[in-house]
């Protein structure tokens, strides 16, 4: 029985591989065509049962560790890198998923991390593996999960869980206060998907962090509104340096009988709308709206408007954000 097929990126043509060194058997000149085509999708670093499948002999495997153009990756068996200096941080995550074998992938704050979410937070790697598999390596924290359908993705050539099971990774560690930290970065960068979120906690109802997520999800569910812009980009982390509440961004709001208009930011619990000045994505009937109808409009609904050019945004990012700041003692005073 030949030995079970390793994983390989996308794309990779396993099977023309095998005929070429096949074809080549005594030939060295494949291997490194091969690595040459192995390593950029990689993060420079191949596996050694990769080689193997695909034919190449244990000799010209270990010619080039004894030449050193190719360097064990420490910890991670079976692991080997193209230089020996230490691996960038996506890399140190592709040899551990490398080395825990196929179905492995990202999962957790390292999930997250990876997806441009979270920040680095140590060298430790977060990964889930199949539920058959029993996975011991340093530096690893490994939970058993069999993913179902939509919830591996591929994301710059790593596999990882998807951004709405990262959260129900989250979930489990039972820290909402990081849960929520992730929840609004994954909005910051657009990555938020309602939909999913909902479909991943049906999948998952009853299972371990699925009540923490849900609570989340049915708390901030309405401020996950579209980003129009960089402008409104740029603004939105004012606001969240500020130490605003999180805002409804874009989110329609019946201001008169019949009148809907989408302000770029509104703060019900500080009933203040803050505007990213510029009339970029405003709907049609903002246009028939000057500035001060829309803010006479808000008024009347008990909202003070703040508006900001993307000059000011940009080059007076201190004196916007105290601007704002003056909006945070009523709202303290009032128990927010």
């Amino acid at each position: 029985m030949s030995p079970k097929r390793p994983w390989f990126p996308p794309g990779f043509d396993v099977d023309g591989w095998r005929i070429a060194v096949a074809q080549q058997p005594r030939s060295s000149t494949h291997l490194d065509q091969l690595l040459a085509v192995l390593f950029p999708l990689q993060h420079d670093l191949v596996l050694r049962a990769q080689l193997l499948h695909v034919g190449v002999g244990e000799q010209p495997i270990r010619s080039r560790l004894l030449s050193r153009r190719l360097h064990r990756v420490p910890d991670r068996p079976g692991v080997y890198a193209a230089v020996r200096s230490g691996l960038t941080p996506p890399g140190r995550r592709m040899a551990a998923v490398l080395a825990a074998g196929d179905g492995a992938r990202l999962a957790g704050w390292s999930g997250m991390t990876h997806c441009g979410v979270l920040p680095e937070a140590g060298r430790n790697v977060d990964l889930a593996v199949p539920a058959r598999r029993h996975t011991h390596l340093p530096g690893l924290s490994v939970v058993r999960c069999d993913p179902l359908p939509g919830e591996v993705v591929l994301v710059d050539g790593i596999p990882s869980h998807s951004i709405a099971r990262l959260l129900l990774d989250l979930a489990r560690r039972d820290d909402d206060e990081i849960l929520e930290w992730a929840w609004r970065q994954a909005i910051y960068t657009k990555q938020l998907d309602l939909r999913e979120i909902s479909r991943t906690l049906r999948a998952h109802h009853g299972r371990p962090g699925t009540p923490a997520l849900r609570a989340l999800y049915e708390r901030r569910r309405t401020l996950a509104g579209e980003l129009r812009n960089r402008f409104e980009v740029l603004t939105l982390g004012i606001i969240r340096e500020a130490g605003l509440p999180e805002p409804l961004c874009n989110t329609a709001w019946e201001v008169a009988p019949g009148l809907v208009l989408k302000p770029d930011f509104r703060i019900p619990e500080l009933r203040l709308v803050v505007e990213s000045d510029g009339r970029d994505g405003h709907e049609d009937v903002e246009f028939l709206l000057s500035d001060d109808e829309r803010d006479a409009l808000y008024a009347a609904n008990g909202h003070a408007t703040e508006r900001f050019t993307y000059w000011q945004v940009k080059r007076e990012r201190a004196r916007v954000i105290a601007q704002l700041r003056r909006h945070l003692p009523d709202a303290r005073a009032a128990g927010w």
